[in-house]
């Protein structure tokens, strides 16, 4: 006879083989995240005096994406069973971290090409907030990453909303 906590062990998904669940919940919660960090790098920057419209993922890029797989929901990608909405998901995550690390580059660059700026007409240095603006953006990630962490790997493996959803 088993006992009630093994039972309540044996539900959840990556118990009973299905990871499938708690891998498409952490990608929802990287698309999520990385997409509003996409945008705080930008506005970031632009506190800095830094213009920052670079990356692959513009909001433009991250909002066809996501309609794309939402429209196409129910259709698979040629040749796996993957369902277009989960590819998207997937794409989303990826192409926003990579937006972040490509603004989070160009700042560090543009702030190079200020500070020498501003050391030849004997200006304030922008490195001093630059760097401000890396710490800022690692605890937001870090903070971003220990509550999404927990958020996927819930007591109950998946998260409620998305139970309902599958």
């Amino acid at each position: 006879r088993r006992t009630r906590s093994e039972s309540q062990r044996a539900d959840l998904p990556h118990r009973r083989g299905d990871r499938g669940a708690s891998e498409a919940a952490a990608a929802v919660v990287l698309a999520v995240t990385g997409s509003m960090m996409v945008s705080y790098t930008r506005a970031r920057a632009e506190a800095l005096g830094i213009e920052c419209k670079v990356g692959i993922a513009s909001r433009a890029v991250r909002v066809v994406i996501v309609s794309v797989g939402l429209f196409l929901a129910d259709l698979t990608i040629s040749g796996t069973e993957m369902a277009v909405l989960k590819g998207a998901i997937y794409l989303l995550a990826v192409m926003s971290l990579f937006t972040m690390l490509q603004r989070i580059a160009h700042v560090y660059k543009q702030s190079k090409i200020l500070d020498a700026q501003a050391a030849e007409e004997g200006g304030a240095s922008v490195r001093g907030r630059a760097a401000i603006f890396v710490a800022e953006l690692t605890a937001a990630i870090s903070s971003g990453s220990s509550s999404s962490l927990a958020f996927v790997t819930g007591l109950s493996g998946v998260p409620s909303g998305l139970k309902k959803l599958s």
